[in-house]
């Protein structure tokens, strides 16, 4: 069968199955609550890719949750993002989870010290008032902050090998601003050293569930 293409916010989908759900019925009703981001003037301002010896399910997990925030990045964003209320939207028919992160309008894209762009004036309500994070299922995930946007791919390349891109963004008026390129490095700054602290945690996270003395938890199957 050929494969199918179709296209959400600005981003190309690709389905290799004949027997999938269309794109528009996966993500329901996901465009509600970032409708306001205007994907379409968002441009591409840097990619990165990793080959992570760890397992994909793993990865996409500390993509979604923020226990490990005070720990693994201690020495990046703890400051900004630890203590930051934070609220799950789990659709009823679509293959998406959202994290709404309740960070009363303050960025958490720039590292702990360091500050970066106003908001991006297209912003209403949730939008606004904090960052979002959504997982489409299985291994895409789309990071909304108030002043970027990026978003990662964790490809499988076995079970213990994933290829993760990460993909960073800006609106247009953002990158036209005079202090563009003063600023925009402090972004690049922290999406790489947060992005390298989370690969080389979920490698260890592995390394510790392969070991002969490793037990299973009170939660495991």
């Amino acid at each position: 069968p050929e494969p199918r293409l179709e296209t959400w916010a600005s981003f190309v989908f690709l389905n290799l199955s004949a027997q999938g759900r269309p794109l528009a019925d996966q993500l329901g009703d996901l465009g509600q609550y970032l409708h306001s981001y205007d994907f379409d003037n968002v441009v591409t301002v840097g990619r990165d890719e990793y080959e992570v010896n760890t397992n994909w399910k793993a990865l996409v997990e500390n993509s979604m949750e923020w226990l490990h925030h005070p720990t693994v990045h201690k020495q990046s964003i703890a400051g900004k993002v630890t203590g930051v209320a934070r609220k799950a939207i789990y659709p009823h028919d679509a293959d998406y989870v959202l994290i709404q992160s309740l960070a009363k309008g303050v960025s958490k894209a720039t590292l702990d010290n360091e500050q970066g762009f106003p908001a991006v004036s297209t912003l209403t309500g949730a939008n606004r008032d904090g960052s979002h994070y959504v997982l489409i299922y299985p291994f895409a995930m789309i990071g909304c902050d108030v002043d970027s946007i990026w978003y990662k791919q964790m490809i499988p390349e076995g079970p213990c090998k994933v290829r993760n891109i990460a993909t960073y963004c800006f609106h247009k008026e953002i990158v036209a601003r005079p202090d563009y390129e003063e600023i925009a490095p402090r972004y690049f700054r922290r999406f790489r050293k947060v992005v390298t602290e989370d690969n080389g945690a979920m490698e260890q996270q592995l390394a510790g569930l392969m070991s002969p003395f490793a037990r299973p938890g009170s939660v495991s199957d």
